[in-house]
């Protein structure tokens, strides 16, 4: 305690040391996105502006001893200085704090400095994308063993957290520490998919004795509730996880705390066989992989798991983190060797991995002590471990159907606990005591129901509030049988499967002819396309007769996708679409999938006309008329339009942002806001752009903190309006 005194003595008359060299702002620099990778990140130098609250508040965290809460972890303002290869510098304000709930994220190196694990939230830049991140002491993530880990999922194509070991200086002290991504939808968004929920597990409870109590949360609130949409997806995303979790822990006889209770069946439990089941097979694998890397199975244990819901596949994918992974060979002593799990393909996808490429990956993430030699026998090691599962570790639906957790929380007698469950559209819930004996009917609105799933809802700050499900009757009804959601009809025909809602949309298919017509019969009809082979040489028609002004607010329900036609992870040839008067957010929504078509065209979009995202797709024609807000809306993909007519679009005839490239050859829009948008990272090419009586002929401009400004090159433009080019953006004339 004495010494602490000293150190706050000490730090109260530290002065604030500042550069030298003057360092222009990431965002500013010209230079910055040729550099910006965590690859090409080499040290990060950070000062704290105010030291003397920092070091307060570290000492804080010291004196306070085993579990540490959130409410004393406080944010820190301070300057950041990226070093990239090459001696390239720049620099960003940022917002900084503690991270961690143990000891183990702090280090005292000697009477006066202490360093420790943090958060990272960059003011106004990016590092490879994300504006948030986090920074390890090595030994509380078992050091290069999380590169190796983290590098290792990703090539079995699992979502996994980017990590580097690198030098950061803090306030003067240089140590090595893991660079780290958080999750987030930046980390979704680069694996090629689309921000859906973000569920990880609800720790509150943990520090107290009843881990039992922890269930899930929405980390990404802001997209759940952005929209009723999106929120009603969330409640039933996260009602999924949580039946789950209840369930587990309800067959469990006598739950001790100390213990690491791991789910090894998530995938069975939380995922229903689709159409997108036979891509999705390697899911099934994961518990088993994991549960190879560590002896205690850390990062399956509910309240350490993480989950990415994908709402166009109704699929749960697991994210790796916090898997205090330390590969070797488990003692199989206890296990019956005539009687073991059959892992083996997922053994064959490990045996294909290519080590030297897995090593170099390594040494690009920073491992100095990992070579080809420990690369082999780290995943030995896995091989040895996933062959000597034992079968017991087997279950089937029928088995995991049979748990129940009725009344679960009335057991533990916590007066100072509410339960939410989601009771009926759009907004109506039930909040109720810990037995359930005194319910009350409220209403919520997205923001609420946006701190409910994330578990932060504080109407009254003497009760601690637990979203527990969407299903009340199941929860509180011992012989309550669920009954499945039925909405969806699906069908297949010549390669191509089809799903689409019932009652509120007519189909009729020509496999002759291969034409495929549609009918919207209530402004919630949505269809999803879908092959695992190719879609080719078809023709879609959609047509709606349905009343509906333009931009009015839409009913948000779970069938409610964005899409009228969702084309979704398929490989497209030569197909033919028209659509006239869609009711939807996109009237056609093309998402995660390559190949060609003809031409589309477009008539009378509630919305968009068309939005593509994720895809790499070439178009011969585009004809949009008349959109609610832009004829065409192009994210994180690549592709090549001929040509495009676009009429009286609201807001953009072409938006492209989200690091997309198009190029295209012509592009002619009228009566629009703005003939085209180039943004957030993007590069367009345009041979020719005829922008008559918009009010802009193009804005190029950053609008997402987590990419940059915007590029056009251009050979032919006729213009009779204005043009916006700015900071960071660039625009090339004649140099195509």
């Amino acid at each position: 305690m004495n010494k602490l005194i000293i150190l706050i003595f000490f730090f109260s008359f530290f002065l604030n040391n500042s550069y030298t060299e003057e360092k222009k702002f990431c965002f500013e620099n010209n230079d910055y996105d040729q550099f910006n990778s965590i690859e090409k990140l080499n040290e990060i130098e950070i000062e704290i502006t105010d030291k003397k609250k920092w070091y307060r508040n570290i000492f804080l965290i010291v004196r306070n001893q085993g579990w540490i809460k959130n409410d004393i972890k406080k944010n820190h303002r301070a300057k950041i200085i990226f070093k990239f290869e090459n001696g390239f510098l720049c620099q960003d304000i940022a917002k900084i704090r503690f991270h961690g709930d143990n000891p183990d994220h702090y280090k005292i190196i000697d009477d006066f400095h202490i360093i420790s694990s943090l958060n990272i939230k960059l003011s106004k830049s990016n590092i490879e994308n994300n504006t948030e991140f986090k920074l390890f002491l090595p030994f509380s993530r078992a050091d290069e063993n999380e590169i190796f880990a983290t590098n290792f999922l990703k090539e079995l194509n699992f979502f996994a957290p980017k990590t580097k070991k690198l030098y950061v200086k803090i306030n003067g002290i240089k140590s090595e520490y893991l660079f780290q991504e958080k999750i987030s939808k930046e980390l979704i968004e680069k694996n090629g998919f689309p921000e859906g929920p973000i569920i990880e597990g609800d720790q509150r409870f943990l520090h107290t004795g009843m881990r039992n109590l922890n269930l899930g949360r929405v980390i990404n609130k802001n997209w759940s509730s952005r929209n009723w949409r999106n929120a009603h997806v969330s409640l039933d995303a996260l009602s999924k996880l949580n039946k789950v979790y209840l369930d587990f822990y309800n067959n469990i006889n006598e739950f001790k705390i100390y213990k690491p209770y791991a789910i090894y069946y998530t995938d069975l439990a939380l995922n229903e066989e689709n159409i997108f089941s036979k891509k999705n097979y390697y899911l099934n694998f994961y518990d088993d992989l994991i549960s190879t890397m560590n002896i205690y199975d850390h990062a399956l244990v509910p309240d350490n798991r993480t989950f990415y819901y994908n709402y166009f596949e109704n699929y749960f994918y697991p994210i790796y983190y916090d898997g205090d992974i330390t590969p070797q060979k488990k003692n199989i002593s206890q296990i019956n060797l005539n009687k073991l799990k059959d892992n083996k393909e997922i053994i064959k996808k490990i045996n294909t991995i290519d080590k030297k490429n897995l090593n170099y990956l390594n040494n690009l993430s920073g491992a100095k002590l990992i070579n080809d030699e420990s690369v082999s026998s780290l995943l030995n090691s896995i091989v040895y471990n996933l062959k000597h599962i034992s079968s017991e570790r087997s279950f089937n639906k029928e088995e995991i159907k049979s748990y129940r957790h009725t009344k679960y929380f009335s057991k533990f007698k916590i007066d100072n606990i509410m339960l939410i469950f989601y009771k009926s559209y759009p907004d109506n819930f039930y909040v109720c005591d810990f037995d359930l004996s005194d319910c009350k009917d409220e209403k919520f609105d997205l923001e609420e129901i946006g701190d409910i799933l994330s578990q932060t809802y504080k109407k009254n700050t003497k009760y601690k509030y637990i979203f527990v499900s969407n299903d009340f009757n199941n929860y509180s009804e011992k012989d309550y049988i669920p009954s499945k959601n039925k909405n969806w009809i699906n069908l297949e025909t010549k390669n191509l499967k089809i799903k689409y809602v019932k009652k509120k949309i007519k189909i009729d298919i020509d496999e002759i002819e291969k034409i495929i017509n549609i009918e919207q019969v209530e402004k919630d009809g949505r269809v999803i396309l879908y092959s695992d082979k190719t879609i080719e040489k078809w023709k879609i028609n959609f047509n709606s007769n349905l009343n509906y002004k333009q931009n009015i607010p839409l009913s948000g329900t779970l069938e409610s996708l964005d899409g009228c036609i969702t084309i979704y992870e398929s490989k497209i040839d030569n197909i033919d679409v028209n659509i006239s008067n869609g009711i939807c957010e996109d009237s056609l929504n093309i998402v995660r999938s390559s190949g060609n078509i003809n031409q589309i065209n477009i008539k009378n979009s509630f919305k968009d006309g068309l939005d593509m995202d994720f895809s790499d797709i070439k178009i011969n024609s585009i004809e949009i008329d008349n959109s609610g807000n832009d004829c065409v809306d192009m994210s994180f993909g690549n592709y090549n339009i001929f040509s495009l007519k676009l009429n009286s679009c609201k807001d953009n005839a072409v938006s492209i942002g989200e690091k997309s490239n198009l190029i295209s050859n012509d592009l002619y829009a009228v009566n629009s806001l703005n003939a085209l948008a180039v943004k957030d990272s993007s590069i367009v090419k345009l041979t020719s752009l005829y922008s008559k009586n918009n009010k802009f002929c193009f804005k190029l401009y950053n609008k997402k903190q987590e990419f940059l400004g915007g590029t056009l090159k251009l050979s032919n433009l006729f213009c009779d309006s204005k043009y916006v080019v700015e900071k960071n953006s660039n625009y090339k004339n004649n140099e195509l």
